[in-house]
């Protein structure tokens, strides 16, 4: 009775779609503790500006080649001067501004592969 009421309804000021015509929003999310990188970035010992063009070249690469997942080690910044993480700050200020047009998913990376101190990338190729 409820879905004869409702088919009768005057849609006309609507748009009708069905639900098969419907996109359903699902958002990518890896199983991060899984995750086995196929290429890796190690930027210990770079200046923030030397560091900032590896990682650009770095995605380019990846993303041109059809790599996915990458890993971008940066380090927890412990020796940096007053224990600020310069590079692990850069890097995520890269992935959500600039590089985000390439990215499709990112976090911390599980333990094993650093934890903290590096980025899981998942490119969208």
């Amino acid at each position: 009775m409820f879905l004869s009421a409702i088919e009768n309804l005057d849609c006309t000021n609507h748009s009708k779609k069905s639900i098969h015509d419907r996109k359903i929003n699902t958002k990518f999310k890896p199983n991060i503790k899984n995750a086995v990188p196929k290429d890796r970035l190690d930027l210990h010992g770079l200046t923030s500006d030397r560091a900032l063009i590896e990682v650009k070249h770095f995605i380019y690469e990846c993303k041109k080649n059809k790599i996915s997942p990458i890993l971008i080690i940066h380090g927890k910044g412990f020796g940096s001067e007053n224990r600020i993480p310069v590079l692990k700050n850069l890097v995520e200020y890269y992935l959500v501004t600039e590089g985000k047009n390439y990215i499709k998913y990112f976090s911390d990376a599980p333990i094993n592969l650093g934890g903290s101190g590096a980025k899981i990338i998942y490119l969208d190729i």
